[in-house]
């Protein structure tokens, strides 16, 4: 299997290739070898890759989330690629490069069901970790009670 590293490249090799405009951020922070300082990307949850999708001769903005293996999207990918779907611009979650050439055909095609499940299902609630590590198999009514309070909190 593919690191998310390797992916990501063979992923902006072949935009390139295609002649597509492409551009990779990096999200979150990190620390400068040489000086020491730290220096911040953008905010989580941003795609990890920016690019053009060719649309009649045109490119228009379009977003690439690399995802290796069985790895899950967190909560603030989710909210940043529900925030572009709502307003029309085209995003992958890619985990093989057959999803990038379905997606080049296709601007309709998101990657597999359950990450495009994940995104578009806008009434699917996400269980805060503290209550996932509690391993019930089911909750009891303080605790749904306590997930409800959490989502309403952070807007999930």
């Amino acid at each position: 299997m593919q690191s998310e590293k390797q992916l990501q490249n063979d992923v902006i090799f072949l935009l390139k290739f295609k002649k597509i405009p492409v551009f990779r951020q990096n999200a979150g922070t990190w620390q400068d070898a040489r000086s020491g300082s730290w220096i911040k990307g953008q905010d989580p949850g941003c795609a990890d890759i920016i690019c053009g999708y060719p649309v009649d001769n045109l490119f228009l903005l379009a977003f690439i989330e690399m995802k290796a293996g069985y790895n899950k999207l967190s909560l603030p990918q989710i909210a940043f690629l529900r925030d572009i779907h709502k307003a029309g611009i085209p995003w992958l979650v890619c985990r093989d490069m057959s999803d990038l050439d379905k997606w080049l055909a296709d601007k309709s095609y998101h990657g597999s069901e359950r990450d495009t499940d994940d995104v578009l299902n806008e009434n699917k609630r996400f269980v805060p970790s503290a209550v996932r590590k509690t391993g019930e198999k089911r909750m009891s009514m303080s605790t749904v009670n306590q997930f409800v309070q959490w989502s309403d909190k952070h807007g999930k």
